[in-house]
């Protein structure tokens, strides 16, 4: 089952996003973050892991549902 959350475009459509993937984003995070020389930015709202300049994961920033 997916949970809806609403579509940064466009505030009435409603975007399915699958209920794991707060687990997948921590997962891709990590990994990213255990590249050597890597550290986590917070640039356009969400998380940035880069190593030596160059981007590994964009993370967009999640958003609290009511």
């Amino acid at each position: 089952m997916r949970d809806e959350q609403p579509n940064a475009r466009d505030p009435e459509e409603v975007v399915t996003v699958p209920r794991n993937a707060r687990k997948r984003r921590e997962k891709v995070r990590a990994f990213a973050l255990g590249v050597p020389g890597a550290a986590e930015e917070f640039p356009w709202g969400g998380s940035l892991a880069e190593a030596d300049r160059i981007a590994l994961a964009r993370l967009i920033a999640e958003r609290e549902t009511g």
